[in-house]
């Protein structure tokens, strides 16, 4: 990436192991931000840098990684949205995020 050109603010929608996985990943390479509904889960992951409900206790996620249980702020401040949920769950998802 040239000097001139920033990293997109990347948001990865979904909180379980799925979405955490991913957004792990994408943490790798910048700063990410985790949308979860959990505010536990939420909790876990900026304090503690795990999904212990969802990966265990063994997996340690980048401190790049950032969760929110906020729905704005995730929405406002993405460039790029990697949906994470449930494919049963993408509707409602969706629905908040076009409003």
């Amino acid at each position: 990436m040239t000097p001139d050109r920033r990293a997109p603010n990347v948001v990865v929608l979904g909180g379980g192991s799925w979405g955490t996985t991913v957004a792990s990943i994408c943490s790798r390479r910048g700063p990410t931000l985790q949308w979860v509904r959990s505010q536990e889960t939420a909790d876990d992951i900026n304090k503690n840098h795990r999904n212990s409900a969802y990966l265990g206790d063994e997996v340690e996620l980048s401190d790049t990684l950032r969760a929110t249980t906020d729905f704005s702020e995730a929405a406002d401040c993405a460039d790029v949205i990697v949906m994470g949920v449930p494919s049963h769950g993408f509707r409602g998802v969706l629905e908040q995020l076009a409003a």
